[in-house]
């Protein structure tokens, strides 16, 4: 038994093993790698309430650590819970360490419903090979308005949503 447990060529194992370490390290870095390359401290609209149809304009601040390629998925939910999504984007933006601030504008949908909204992105960061399968992932929201319409048709921010949903029910009840 003693015979079968003594190794018969010790260096041709710990070449073994060299070589096994030598593959796997690299790999266990990237697993372990979970650094964000952009902290985000503060999302501010810059018009709200938005208009259905106009964009909503929304400034980003942080710090910028490391550059990496992300992919952004972005959804607007309005005040009756329906999603819009918005074409999805590719970003490298060339950040390097620091503080930052980005204003970017978000297309919104003509038929969203008004009342309180959402703003959702998914960012996912590829930084290393292993991120390509695992990136990543980010979730932030920003809660904002969509004005409601008027008598005249326009938009305005001070109308209730129960008094908007009497006014659609008798236009739609009123003999053209």
């Amino acid at each position: 038994m003693r015979r079968f447990m003594k190794f018969q060529r010790p260096s041709s194992s710990f070449l073994a093993a060299a070589i096994v370490c030598a593959i796997l390290s690299p790999v266990i870095v990237m697993m372990m790698d979970n650094t964000l390359p952009r902290v985000i401290t503060q999302i501010e609209v810059m018009n709200n309430p938005v208009t259905p149809g106009q964009p909503i304009k929304l400034r980003f601040e942080g710090e910028g650590l490391r550059d990496c390629p992300a992919t952004i998925r972005e959804f607007i939910i309005d005040g009756n819970n329906i999603v819009f999504p918005v074409a999805p984007r590719f970003a490298r933006l060339d950040l390097r360490s620091g503080h930052f601030s980005v204003e970017i504008e978000i297309p919104t949908p003509i038929s969203a419903a008004p009342g309180a909204a959402i703003y959702r992105s998914i960012v996912e960061y590829e930084c290393n090979p292993w991120q390509k399968l695992y990136p990543l992932t980010v979730r932030r929201e920003v809660n904002f308005v969509f004005a409601a319409p008027t008598q005249s048709g326009f938009f305005s921010p001070g109308v209730d949503i129960p008094q908007l949903e009497f006014q659609r029910a008798v236009r739609l009840m009123t003999p053209p």
